[in-house]
């Protein structure tokens, strides 16, 4: 009986399937390139969807997989991580991150070549597509931050930033030392046998072909003890030169042969020098010396025309002025009377420059080195700043220091400055110089003293030559007795010129026009040999005072031609030329000199002499 049903049980199953078609015949085709769903949700039937239009849908909505992640993609690899693209929010920063970047994006880059952190973009600024070109930067500033060692030379366009005025070249020295760096510090080999005494000037350094140190010398106990050598300090700086003693200009204990008396084996050791204000060294180490395309400028060594009327709001620019002039005075191993060269030019272009420096520091014009300003002689000026030291002259022309023949150290087309209320020691003066020769002088220069002197040459170390002042403006305020402009040393010693020939074209000289008035003369003449055209003078009590008695030995002879003024305001000229009773007798000689703008045209004799009070048309030899 039970098997009955279960046989009828199987025939009724195969029969209700037989009545319907397999399930996999049930689905419609479906075109190429769809799929089968709906386009959004509830109910209906399904429809083939392209694919495009699925993937166009998902891309227009926000990116999101809720419950894994949100706003995000996220990658992952059998072996190598997991990586995650971040969506950007409105003022972000897309983030990808990566386990590794081998192979893939950059994560650095090596200067020159610069990575945008933001963007992935990779750039050069350094770089130039044109090759076999000189790379161009945007200024010093930049390229310090480079690595540039690859590069022979390169080009700037500004000192600080681009189109400030300081862009240079420079070359690739690799590690050799810099032409701008000097010394700052040195210790002293005594050695032994030397004379007693010192200081002694004019001494020279030198190590191998490098240009001379120079500086004074202190002997006790037969060795050298103290050094000074900050006005000359030396170029190519590199510590561990050692420089020894090639000679020098004093004769006492240094004979004219150049070598210390019965003294051996004193040196310097260099342990410190000057870090470069034009050259640079980039941030690999590698060396670019500054190569000027004529002249070099102030602005090359950083320094800025800023002054304005206000000190503090201004930059000191001694350190940036006094590099650039000793940078402009490199010389060769051959001395330049030999065929090789020495010195050279550095404009100032235009712009009011404050210069301070700080201690016993006059501004050194070095050995044929000539500061010129751009053009006409107002546009660039060298203001000295209040706080300059009142017993320090403002410029030096020539190392004071040497006491041997220095030439051509000169002041062109500049103008020099200090306030009329800052007071000034007697015999303190804006240029000072008692060495130079051979054209050293100054060139349409105004001169705005104050309380100073405009200038004082002294001395004339280095024997017979000459000096030439022409288009100079000299602008006094001192009531204190200072004279205007000095020639000639103001004390019994030293050479007063001796047989120096001076130049003197188209000079300018004006005191103050109200209280307080000016009380000394406008040139003082101590010695010399004179040619003076062109001299006008303005509120001074005597335009001229010539004071060279015979007991200079030399026969110094004054010429003076074409000379006027004298007195103005409330200033009473007692003569425009006054001629010192203890004068060597012929020794000046007088031409073309107007009446009526001081007491006596000529006084000849002080306090009292045979006067000249008319008019002078012709030379005229006059006598104390």
């Amino acid at each position: 009986m039970f098997a009955r049903l279960v046989r009828r049980a199987a025939i009724a199953a195969a029969l209700f399937a037989a009545s319907f078609p397999a399930f996999g015949q049930q689905f419609p085709t479906v075109p190429s390139g769809t799929v089968i769903g709906r386009t959004a949700i509830g109910i209906g039937p399904a429809q083939a969807i392209p694919i495009q239009q699925l993937f166009n849908s998902l891309l227009t909505g926000p990116l999101s997989v809720p419950g894994v992640n949100t706003n995000s993609v996220i990658y992952k690899g059998s072996s190598s991580g997991q990586a995650t693209v971040s969506a950007q929010a409105v003022a972000g920063t897309t983030t990808l991150l990566l386990p590794n970047t081998s192979g893939t994006l950059a994560s650095n880059a090596t200067s020159p070549i610069v990575l945008n952190a933001t963007t992935g973009n990779i750039s050069c600024p350094s770089c130039l597509s044109v090759a076999n070109a000189t790379p161009v930067l945007t200024s010093r500033a930049f390229a310090l931050t480079q690595n540039l060692s690859s590069i022979a030379a390169i080009r700037t366009l500004g000192y600080s930033s681009g189109g400030d005025g300081g862009g240079a070249v420079f070359k690739n020295i690799g590690t050799a030392p810099f032409i701008d760096s000097f010394i700052t510090g040195f210790t002293i080999t005594g050695g032994s046998g030397y004379t007693n005494g010192g200081p002694y000037y004019g001494v020279l350094f030198q190590t191998g072909t490098k240009p001379y140190v120079v500086g004074t010398v202190n002997v006790s106990g037969g060795a050298i003890t103290a050094v000074n050598i900050a006005g000359t300090p030396g170029n190519q700086c590199a510590v561990g030169d050692v420089y020894a003693i090639v000679g020098s200009a004093a004769a006492t204990a240094f004979p004219a042969n150049g070598l210390p008396a019965g003294g051996t084996g004193a040196a310097l050791t260099v342990t410190s020098c000057s870090t470069p204000l034009a050259s640079f060294t980039d941030s690999v180490g590698t060396r670019f010396q500054f190569v000027p395309d004529a002249f070099p400028t102030l602005l090359q060594f950083g320094a800025k025309g800023d002054w304005n009327g206000t000190d503090g709001a201004a930059t000191d620019n001694f350190n940036a002025i006094q590099a650039s002039l000793w940078f402009a005075s490199f010389k060769s191993s051959t001395s330049f009377d030999g065929g090789g060269f020495w010195g050279g030019r550095v404009i100032a272009p235009q712009g009011s420059y404050l210069v301070c420096g700080t201690g016993l520091k006059s501004l050194i014009v070095p050995n044929d080195v000539v500061l010129e300003g751009p053009s006409a002689a107002a546009s660039a000026t060298l203001r000295a700043c209040d706080a300059y030291n009142a017993s320090v002259h403002f410029v030096e022309l020539c190392d004071p220091v040497w006491h041997f023949a220095c030439f051509n150290s000169s002041l062109r087309n500049l103008s020099l400055s200090i306030s009329r209320s800052v007071s000034s020691s007697i015999g303190i003066a804006m240029v000072h110089s008692n060495a130079t020769q051979d054209f050293g002088g100054l060139s349409r220069v105004y001169i705005y003293s104050g309380e100073r002197e405009c200038t004082f040459f002294e001395k004339g170390f280095g024997g017979a030559s000459s000096v030439v002042l022409e288009y100079v403006s000299c602008n006094i305020s001192s009531s204190s007795g200072n004279p205007a402009m000095v020639f000639g040393n103001t004390v019994a010693s030293g050479l007063n010129y001796g047989t120096t020939i001076i130049k003197l074209n188209t000079i300018v000289i004006a005191g103050p026009s109200s209280a307080p008035l000016m009380t000394g003369s406008g040139l003082l003449l101590k010695g010399g040999f004179y040619d003076i055209q062109n001299l006008h003078c303005e509120a001074v009590p005597t335009c001229a005072f010539v004071q060279i008695p015979s007991a200079t030995g030399n026969g110094d002879i004054v010429r003076m031609h074409n000379v006027n003024g004298g007195g103005g305001g409330a200033v009473t000229c007692t003569g425009l030329i006054t001629l010192d009773s203890a004068n060597n007798p012929g020794n000046l000689i007088v031409g073309q000199a107007p009446a009526g703008s001081c007491a006596h045209v000529v006084l000849n004799g002080q306090p009292s002499g045979s006067n000249r009070d008319t008019a002078i048309t012709t030379d005229v030899t006059f006598n104390p």
